[in-house]
């Protein structure tokens, strides 16, 4: 198909760099702002802005192979976003496509998380005393939980810093961390004999992970954290997701004093039915893109705020 910005794709070394994508590195440059300005206003809750943008990227986007790029990454969270943004719409404002405005709500419920902070986000639920909470984003891109621990300085654990910080004192967060470890470090660490079995390697990440929530809790003095269990959204890797959450909401209830709070049943409420985890398979009405959820996940974080005990505000 012709290039929509209007002139061939370079020649040389540029077409070569193109690959099947048919742009220049330069215009996949142009085209990964496009794609993380999309972002951006996502997470800065500019819903209404969006849509005109992706009007304006997609017909220099679809039918080309912007995955197997250098700039796949952006793209990844582009096409996330496109798909959440139609339904996070509807949702939130109860079919009143094109709204404005966030929705009401008594008090912020901040979202860390990796890629699966998003889908939950701008939704609104209630909490078990009534009252209403929206669901706010803190994207934190490419975090491992392995990247918290006090030795690595590693980028993502600043960018986890300075989403963390934008969290006020005596507000409540929910962190949604460790699907990348899952899919990308555990089985490697184990093959690799730095651990002799996934449960191994993942009480060692869980570990790092438990104490880096409770110094966060502590040192921005919030009223708790709520822990949610990494989706199984991968046929690939969920054996591993489901030996982390276990162990996960585990040492999570053991660490209570800390104002940790495991998100009770969501671990058990995303998959199919009740039974062996090794059989079953995400809920149908839950999926999204084969790698993230759909914004109904938010109904399964409203029911387990309904159960799961919140300590009292004025706790140190």
């Amino acid at each position: 198909s012709p290039n929509p910005f209007g002139r061939g794709t370079g020649g040389g070394e540029d077409d070569a760099a193109a690959g099947e994508s048919g742009y220049t590195p330069a215009e996949l440059d142009l085209l990964a702002l496009f794609f993380t300005a999309v972002k951006i206003l996502y997470v800065q809750g500019k819903l209404p802005a969006i849509p005109a943008l992706i009007n304006l990227v997609e017909p220099a986007r679809a039918g080309r192979r912007i995955h197997t790029t250098t700039v796949r990454n952006e793209h990844a969270y582009y096409c996330c976003i496109a798909q959440l943004v139609p339904l996070v719409m509807w949702h939130a404002h109860g079919g009143a496509a094109g709204a404005v405005a966030l929705p009401a709500h008594d008090e912020v419920l901040h979202v860390l998380g990796d890629s699966h902070c998003l889908a939950p986000g701008w939704s609104t639920v209630r909490d078990g005393n009534g009252r209403t909470l929206l669901l706010r984003p803190a994207l934190v891109t490419g975090l491992k939980v392995w990247h918290l621990r006090n030795a690595s300085d590693f980028y993502p654990k600043a960018n986890f810093l300075a989403a963390a910080a934008t969290v006020p004192p005596g507000a409540r967060a929910l962190c949604i961390f460790g699907e990348i470890d899952c899919r990308e470090a555990l089985l490697l660490c184990v093959e690799r004999a730095k651990y002799e079995s996934i449960q191994e390697g993942a009480r060692a990440v869980i570990a790092v992970y438990v104490l880096a929530l409770a110094e966060l809790r502590r040192r921005s003095k919030l009223r708790c954290i709520y822990v949610h269990a990494v989706p199984p959204v991968l046929n690939e890797t969920r054996p591993v997701v489901n030996i982390f959450n276990g162990i996960l909401k585990e040492e999570v209830l053991k660490a209570a004093r800390h104002r940790l709070v495991w998100l009770q049943g969501v671990d058990e409420a995303m998959f199919e039915a009740p039974g062996g985890y090794s059989a079953r398979t995400i809920r149908e009405d839950l999926k999204l893109d084969g790698t993230h959820m759909h914004p109904r996940c938010a109904q399964l974080i409203e029911q387990a705020l309904a159960v799961s005990a919140t300590p009292d505000a004025d706790g140190a």
